[in-house]
C-alpha cells in the first residue's frame, strides 16, 4: 500500500510538469489578449474624440491636440495607459471626404483631403496608430517581438 501511494505523488508530479507550463501559458495569453483589446479600444475611443473635435470645428491642430490630452496620462481625464504615453510614438491622421464619396471607400482606405477644407455634410476619418508594449515579448505572431502596432479609427460627419 505504501508503495502505491509514493507512486501515484510520482505521477501527480509528472501530470503537472506536462499540464502546468501549458496553463500559465493559456493564463499569459489571456492576459496578453484583454491587454491588446483594452488598447484597440482605448485608441478607437480616442480617434471617435479626434474625429468629433475635428468635425465640429475643421481645426486639425485643435482635434490632434485633443487625442494627445485624451491618450495622455493626466489626473483629471483618468484615460491613461499602463505605461508611459509619449505623442512621439503615435501616429494621429485626419483625412476629409466629400459627400459624394462611396462610404465603403472611407472605411477600408482611400486617402482624403484636408481637414480645413471640409464642408457640411463631408466625413472627417481620424486613425491612430501606437506601438503597444506586449507581455509575451518575441511569442506573438506577426509582431516585432517586442510590441504591436495598433490602431483606432473613427469617422464623422461635419456639422
Amino acid at each position: 500500500m505504501r508503495n502505491a501511494t509514493k507512486r501515484q505523488k510520482g505521477q501527480v508530479i509528472v501530470e503537472c510538469a506536462f499540464i502546468l507550463p501549458v496553463v500559465i501559458l493559456l493564463g499569459i495569453g489571456t492576459l496578453e489578449y484583454a491587454n491588446l483589446f483594452t488598447h484597440g479600444h482605448i485608441l478607437t475611443v480616442a480617434a471617435r474624440h479626434g474625429a468629433r473635435i475635428a468635425s465640429m470645428h475643421a481645426d486639425e491642430t485643435a482635434a490632434r491636440a485633443a487625442v494627445i490630452n485624451f491618450l495622455a496620462p493626466d489626473s483629471t481625464t483618468g484615460h491613461v495607459f499602463h505605461y508611459p504615453f509619449t505623442g512621439a510614438d503615435c501616429t494621429i491622421t485626419f483625412e476629409a471626404f466629400d459627400a459624394a464619396t462611396d462610404p465603403a471607400s472611407i472605411v477600408t482606405g482611400g486617402s482624403g483631403g484636408a481637414v480645413a477644407d471640409a464642408e457640411h455634410g463631408d466625413f472627417i476619418r481620424c486613425t491612430i496608430s501606437y506601438p503597444v508594449p506586449l507581455l509575451l515579448k518575441g511569442m506573438m505572431p506577426g509582431t516585432s517581438g517586442e510590441e504591436m502596432i495598433m490602431t483606432g479609427r473613427a469617422i464623422f460627419m461635419c456639422n
